[in-house]
């Protein structure tokens, strides 16, 4: 636990976390105006039955594909593992949707920690070995629609592909380049005691390689289906390389801004792809946006939150029976 105090001490900045408070209260005013152009009210009431028991099942079947995934990271799919990591896995996302700072994330490591009885260093290489997943889906879901909106953003601005291209190939060669030459400068005694047990981890865990990208596409798949079904029952209609694009810009965007589930730029990220690549109106996409991620948050949050009190309740009775 000593380590993981230092660990937080060195993440948690007084510097990051006056950042994160002014970014996530900026995000709150976005997601707040969004809302106030929205009719989600009136959409709300028309909604039948029949689709909310869908959509709820899609989102029942997308937590059991993430779960899958982080008790993969345990090295085994045994029902006790499974469960325990069905429970850090809605635990985790309901801190995420509440509290800023990443929280969740921390919460996710120190339980990866106690199911594999590993150091907490050895548990943050696995809970980031799986968010290289998510970032790299992400970048996949992007790839389709990218060139298209890459070239309607550059006539937009008027600017010349060829020579946008050529800067962007140089910069690129600089960076890579640089890299090169700071790499060779450097000495193995400069390598840090964390570099190398992030690499040793990274490279003993190659055969789950294949297994967590299988986890993670099937993760990535449930999601889209989430987001297409609420676009249907909105009569919306999305192209499927715009809607991939939507579902990894929206989410790598609410990753690097650190508001509790991403709100705010999550909407923001929605609205602007579909009122500029799709002709939606701002009504239209900022109510599709907000009960989109209303979907995919409200539901885990509350399962998630529920989860947490019990497991807390039972530790606090065990206390007090070993007080007694």
């Amino acid at each position: 636990m000593k380590s993981l105090s230092v660990a937080l001490k060195r993440f948690y900045r007084p510097l990051s976390i006056i950042a994160t408070l002014v970014l996530t209260y900026l995000m709150i005013v976005l997601f707040l105006k969004f809302l106030a152009a929205s009719n989600v009210e009136t959409i709300l009431a028309t909604l039948t039955s029949k689709q909310i028991i869908e959509t709820l099942l899609l989102v029942l079947s997308l937590f059991v594909a993430r779960s899958l995934r982080f008790a993969l990271l345990t090295r085994d799919l045994k029902r006790f593992h499974f469960i325990a990591a069905a429970g850090a896995t809605l635990q985790a996302y309901a801190l995420n949707s509440l509290i800023p700072f990443r929280v969740g994330d921390i919460w996710r490591i120190n339980k990866l920690r106690v199911l594999r009885k590993c150091s907490v260093l050895d548990a943050a290489a696995l809970s980031l070995f799986d968010r290289v997943f998510d970032a790299l889906f992400c970048v996949i879901l992007m790839v389709p629609a990218g060139m298209s909106i890459a070239s309607i953003l550059l006539s937009q601005y008027h600017l010349d592909a060829i020579n946008y291209r050529n800067i962007s190939l140089v910069t690129l060669a600089v960076c890579i380049g640089a890299l090169i030459v700071t790499l060779l400068l450097k000495r193995k005694s400069a390598i840090t005691k964390q570099g190398e047990a992030y690499y040793r981890l990274f490279v003993s865990m190659k055969n789950l390689i294949i297994p967590m990208f299988f986890a993670s596409a099937l993760v990535w798949m449930v999601e889209y289906l989430v987001c297409e079904s609420v676009a249907k029952t909105l009569g919306l209609s999305v192209p499927v390389a715009l809607m991939c694009f939507v579902i990894g810009f929206s989410n790598l965007l609410a990753a690097f801004v650190p508001s509790p589930g991403g709100v705010g730029s999550f909407e923001a990220a929605v609205i602007w792809l579909l009122s500029t690549f799709n002709g939606v109106s701002f009504m239209l996409a900022s109510t599709y946006s907000i009960i989109v991620h209303s979907v995919l948050i409200i539901p885990v949050t509350l399962a998630g939150l529920t989860w947490l009190t019990l497991e807390l309740a039972g530790k606090w009775s065990q206390l007090r029976l070993l007080r007694a």
